[in-house]
């Protein structure tokens, strides 16, 4: 397949030959993310509950007008909401502020992306005429480069194949600054049918490796063709679908087949309430993908998740015959497009459940993979949701995801591999992928596969553009606190830790970062006085954090508009510690403290 979720064709391998450049702010900007525990009052109007979160980060200054809800979540935990910059009633891409609030109403957490709002976008709105596109179909939009607003439009390019579906922001030349992806790739009465499917692929339920003989079949894909080996490999199942009249139709509330894009094959209905194909018949895909989509919406609804919320149409050949697969917000419904290529994408549950974990993902937090640790911890989620499916279905060999199509063109991931921060981080992000997976598997391990799907899949309604690895495994401890009362917190930061994505493993201290800042007294903290930290003179705004060795968070506050700040040593336990201080949008400070 060559898993895409915002990709080309047969991504990894390109990547691997010709690194993407990023050019643009978008990819490079850096969200703030604050924990507060702010009591907010019954009568609390929405507005009052965005000047409170703008105040928690620092940005109290900003007009409320300025800003509009983009939507609201709610999730097992309690509610998200995420609030878009529009100056001037304009929409400023990728600027947000998001709050969450947990189900007694109080604030738990506030992140933004407000670079540059406190300067006023000042340049006039015209039109690139000569860019070839419509202005009746584009829409104003301000972009911040990082040093100043452009008055720049979303324009929507044709796509031959749906997968590689983007919106681009252009400016006034008609100059890309940036693409937005919109495929990440990677009523009646029921009864249930009998059907034929791959449990969850040829490899994993036969237990050989791709090419291996056994029994004297040879197991190989003979270009879709029927053999012996995938064939006696096909598992009857029950299969739940929809009766009309004396038609039974693979059709529900969650899933329906169209035709979407070439090559063109009908969706199957049956007379009689079976569903048997060979791997070599067009239908297989159909009835193999139907049933792995349906199991795990079964398993999400079983969780207690609403997600993703919206019916999904499903094209299983489609991207005309190319090898790749995608979910796209490009149609109406969203849809699941699976590729011919290679071995045929909708063969393997891991393929299928992963890319339905990206609308898992945009129903938690629609139009909020932007920015390359949004878009890599995107990739190892999805692989996390496949590997967990398809462990449950045979605990064997899971350890490669994608087990059946990572073979032709491409060898598919590893969800428990050594790969860490910041070492093994790149600008492929299916490869930083494998980072964040390893993490997420290692969690299921020591929490057990119920705890830790539902850990994962509340965790998605927090997720904001440009959010960091780090910012969204403090989430994902923060969900921990809620759903469990805290009982895995030392394993989740062990986990990340091991990869380095957690304080303190890998910090080197920063010193004053240029900033002409000061540590005082720092042997008096060790002897339990108090440490102090001077701003050179400057006032800053933002947040400090204490962390422990284990990784461990000891302490956090707000700084608002201070000359310096007094951290006490008082009920602080004796041992070595990391002070970070951070700002609005980036990293100011890191420093070692020990307390004797």
């Amino acid at each position: 397949m060559a898993l895409l979720s915002i990709s080309s064709v047969q991504a990894q391998k390109w990547q691997s030959d010709a690194e993407v450049i990023r050019l643009s702010w978008a990819d490079t900007a850096k969200a703030t993310q604050v924990f507060t525990s702010q009591s907010v009052t019954k009568n609390a109007t929405q507005a009052d509950i965005l000047a409170l979160a703008l105040a928690a980060v620092g940005q109290h200054q900003l007009p409320l007008t300025d800003f509009q809800i983009a939507y609201t979540k709610e999730s097992p935990v309690g509610t998200h909401t995420e609030w878009a910059y529009q100056p001037q009633g304009i929409p400023a891409f990728a600027h947000f502020i998001k709050i969450f609030q947990d189900q007694q109403g109080t604030i738990r957490q506030v992140a933004c992306l407000l670079d540059g709002a406190r300067k006023l976008p000042m340049e006039q709105f015209v039109f690139p005429s000569h860019s070839g596109f419509s202005e009746q179909e584009a829409r104003k939009i301000w972009f911040y480069t990082g040093t100043d607003w452009k008055a720049a439009w979303v324009v929507r390019p044709q796509a031959s194949i749906l997968a590689f579906a983007e919106e681009r922001i252009v400016d006034q030349q008609g100059r890309t600054l940036h693409r937005i992806p919109l495929s990440f790739h990677y009523t009646a009465p029921d009864t249930l049918v009998q059907a034929a499917v791959f449990l969850p692929d040829p490899l994993t339920s036969a237990g050989v490796a791709y090419g291996d003989v056994k029994n004297g079949y040879t197991y190989l894909d003979y270009n879709d063709a029927d053999s012996s080996g995938a064939n006696q490999e096909r598992k009857t199942v029950s299969l739940k679908v929809k009766l009309q009249n004396d038609t039974f139709m693979l059709y529900n509330n969650n899933f329906y087949f169209n035709e979407i894009e070439g090559p063109a094959r009908l969706t199957p209905y049956s007379l009689f309430p079976t569903f048997e194909y060979t791997r070599s018949q067009e239908q297989f895909e159909f009835v193999n993908s139907f049933y792995h989509l349906n199991q795990f919406k079964g398993r999400v609804d079983s969780l207690g998740v609403n997600l993703p919320g919206f019916q999904i149409q499903v094209d299983p050949h489609a991207a005309n015959g190319l090898d790749i697969s995608a979910f796209s917000i490009s149609t109406i419904p969203p849809s699941l497009l699976f590729g011919d290529g290679g071995i045929d994408d909708a063969e393997d549950a891991d393929v299928i459940v992963h890319e339905f974990g990206h609308a898992l993902s945009h129903g938690a937090a629609p139009n909020t993979v932007n920015g390359l640790q949004r878009e890599s911890f995107e990739e190892g989620q999805c692989d996390y949701f496949a590997m967990s499916y398809s462990r449950h279905v045979k605990d064997t060999m899971w350890e490669k995801t994608f087990n059946w199509d990572g073979n032709v063109t491409w060898q598919g991931r590893i969800s428990n591999g050594p790969k860490i921060m910041p070492d093994d981080y790149s600008t492929n992000k299916y490869s930083n992928a494998e980072i964040w997976v390893s993490a997420l598997t290692e969690i299921y391990d020591s929490m057990g596969r119920d705890k830790a799907d539902k850990l994962v899949m509340s965790g998605l309604y927090y997720q904001y553009a440009n959010m960091s690895f780090r910012d969204m495994a403090l989430s994902l401890i923060q969900t921990d606190s809620i759903l469990y009362n805290g009982a895995h917190e030392q394993a989740l930061r062990t986990s990340f830790n091991r990869r380095r994505i957690l304080y303190p493993l890998g910090v080197e201290q920063q010193g004053d970062n240029g900033l002409n800042w000061t540590v005082y007294n720092s042997l008096g903290f060790a002897q339990g006085g108090s440490v102090q930290v001077y701003f050179g003179g400057g006032l800053i705004s933002g947040t400090y954090s204490l962390y422990a060795v284990n990784g461990q968070l000891i302490r956090s506050g707000i700084i608002h508009n201070q000359n310096a700040l007094n951290l006490e040593a008082e009920g602080i336990k004796k041992g070595l510690y990391i002070l970070k201080i951070e700002g609005t949008g980036r990293e100011l400070f890191v420093s070692r403290l020990a307390r004797f």
